[in-house]
C-alpha cells in the first residue's frame, strides 16, 4: 500500500505541474509543453519544458543511465533546468544526479524529506 501511495504522489506532483504551467501557456501566447520521459532502465527521468522557456527535471534515474541523459540533454541544447525535483532518495532516481549537477546549471533543487543522505560528493 505504501508503494502505491508513492507512485500515485509522484503521478499526481507531474500532474500539478504540468496544469500549473497551462497559464503560462496564455500569458506568453505559447502553446507547446514538451514532457520527455527518458529510457533509463529502472528508474526515472523525465523533463518538462515549460511554454515560457522554463525547464524542471523530475528525477535522474540511476547510475547507469549517466550516458543516455548527457547525451539526451545535449540534444536538446539543455544547458539549465529551472528546477530539479527528486522525489525520493533511492538510487533508481537520483543515481545520475550527480552527473546533471556537473553537467548544467540547477537554479532551484526540491527534494522530499528523507533520513537517508543523497551520496553526492566526489569520491
Amino acid at each position: 500500500m505504501n508503494r502505491l501511495l508513492q507512485k500515485t504522489s509522484i503521478n499526481m506532483l507531474i500532474i500539478l505541474l504540468i496544469l500549473a504551467a497551462a497559464p503560462l501557456a496564455n500569458a506568453q501566447k505559447q502553446t507547446v509543453l514538451r514532457v520527455h520521459v527518458f529510457s533509463v532502465g529502472y528508474g526515472d527521468a523525465i523533463l518538462i519544458e515549460l511554454p515560457n522557456g522554463k525547464s524542471l527535471m523530475i528525477d535522474a534515474g540511476p547510475k547507469e543511465s549517466i550516458q543516455t541523459l548527457e547525451k539526451k540533454l545535449h540534444e536538446l541544447n539543455i544547458s539549465a533546468l529551472n528546477s530539479i525535483i527528486l522525489t525520493h532518495p533511492h538510487d533508481n532516481h537520483y543515481g545520475g544526479l550527480k552527473a546533471i549537477l556537473e553537467m548544467v546549471t540547477i537554479r532551484k533543487f526540491f527534494t522530499t524529506p528523507s533520513p537517508l543522505p543523497l551520496p553526492l560528493s566526489k569520491g
